[in-house]
């Protein structure tokens, strides 16, 4: 199957100089291309050790993953970690879709991200669609991904397996 998979990076990750070796061993020895792994990080993980971050999301980089700045709009955002940062995806917390298409502050934060990673060449995903109003609302260009129990629950790796089998209705 031609999926792509995500995965959360934790501050210990990021502190481990030799992740990149690791983790490319791990997709060669599974089969895997780091080009359809995305990497998540949060904010706040990468501002524990900034310089050990930089260069091990560096080094992720340029062996191929994606890199994806997890909740973001919520904590400490700084518009400088963009630029520091080799960050490919913004993510867009589900506190701010959760109140889509209700809340105009909500869509008025969610556009804003959208047009600044557009600007900055980067894709977008949405955390946390639940319904179709936001489905609808999230479908304009600009927002490459979406995800939450609109589509599905949480499944196990048994499960993901049966999904993927199912022809698309």
């Amino acid at each position: 199957h031609n999926v792509s998979m995500s995965v959360n990076l934790s501050v210990e990750n990021l502190a481990t100089l030799t992740l990149p070796e690791t983790l490319l061993a791990i997709a060669r020895e599974e089969g895997a291309d780091p080009r359809r792994m995305t990497l998540e990080v949060t904010e706040s993980r990468l501002m524990v050790n900034l310089a050990t971050s930089l260069e091990v999301l560096g080094r992720l980089s340029l062996a191929g993953f994606r890199l994806s700045m997890d909740d973001f709009g919520t904590g400490f955002s700084s518009l400088s970690y963009l630029q520091r940062f080799p960050i490919d995806n913004l993510k867009i917390d589900r506190s701010f879709i959760h109140q889509i298409p209700d809340h105009q502050d909500s869509i008025a934060l969610t556009q804003a991200i959208i047009a600044m990673a557009s600007a900055l060449k980067m894709r977008v995903t949405a955390e946390g669609v639940e319904t179709e109003a936001q489905l609808h609302f999230l479908s304009e260009p600009g927002c490459h991904d979406l995800q939450g129990y609109y589509f599905s629950p949480p499944v196990t790796a048994e499960k993901f397996g049966a999904l993927l089998s199912r022809k698309p209705a």
